[in-house]
């Protein structure tokens, strides 16, 4: 995976969690879980879901939308369904 990528997308999931549901920036790490560090409800988690369909452009099947936990769920999905998509 291309780092400078990962740390654009990353860069993307901490804007849209702190400047969207108020998130402190200190606890948008990769590790940060949504629902524990980051304390966001599970109407929050599946905003966060649909919205990262559209950065990823492409739909998040329930099962695997189940699995992002953490940021890094998340930014490691996008990089995967763009890696696919090229």
């Amino acid at each position: 995976m291309d780092t400078s990528s990962l740390s654009d997308i990353l860069k993307s999931v901490q804007t849209l969690l702190v400047e969207e549901y108020g998130c402190d920036p200190r606890d948008v790490t990769p590790e940060a879980s949504f629902r524990g560090t980051l304390k966001l409800d599970s109407l929050e988690v599946t905003e966060i879901i649909l919205s990262l369909e559209d950065s990823c452009s492409a739909g998040i099947p329930d099962d695997e939308a189940q699995k992002l936990l953490t940021v890094k769920d998340a930014v490691a999905y996008i990089e995967n369904s763009r890696s696919r998509a090229n």
